[in-house]
């Protein structure tokens, strides 16, 4: 059995309310109107009892909200290390709580990018995964049981939704 990731980008932040800081900035209209589809896109590739882990950013748990209605009921895990992290602790983050075959990782950039291009085999980089806008998703399997498995440069890259502008 292959182990499964899923780094899915926040949406689109609201940069209209200057007044929050930004861990505080929500999802814009756009980034809104954009996560259910890309949501319906990744629902027959989520399985069953997956788990999520997302940043504890308002515009991470708002796009939280947005997506799990479209996916089976998979636990969900705030871990304040996704925050501004960088490829080396998004790794750590998926060792710490890759305890399972399936997990999905709801984020930011560079670190998301960064981490996909980490955890890419050899050959697998494509220009289109050298950019992972807000609301786009990369699906990545790697021959292992558990996701805390996963190696460096060990993961195909199964699909990359990036939303219509």
């Amino acid at each position: 059995m292959a182990a499964q990731v899923i780094l899915l980008r926040h949406g689109k932040s609201d940069w209209d309310k200057l007044s929050h800081s930004d861990f505080d900035r929500p999802v814009s209209a756009r980034g809104i109107s954009q996560l259910p589809l890309i949501a319906e896109q990744l629902a027959p590739i989520i399985k069953e009892n997956s788990k999520i882990i997302c940043s504890p950013a308002v515009r991470t748990r708002e796009s939280l909200s947005l997506v799990t209605p479209f996916w089976p009921i998979c636990e969900a895990v705030f871990d304040a290390q996704i925050y501004e992290a960088g490829p080396a602790e998004l790794y750590a983050c998926l060792k710490e709580h890759g305890d399972c075959s399936s997990l999905i990782m709801i984020g930011h950039n560079p670190g998301l990018v960064m981490l996909l291009n980490k955890l890419l085999k050899e050959g697998e980089f494509t220009p289109e995964a050298a950019h992972l806008p807000t609301s786009s998703a990369a699906v990545l399997t790697s021959n292992v049981a558990t996701c805390s498995l996963i190696k460096p440069n060990s993961a195909n890259l199964i699909t990359l939704l990036k939303p219509k502008t």
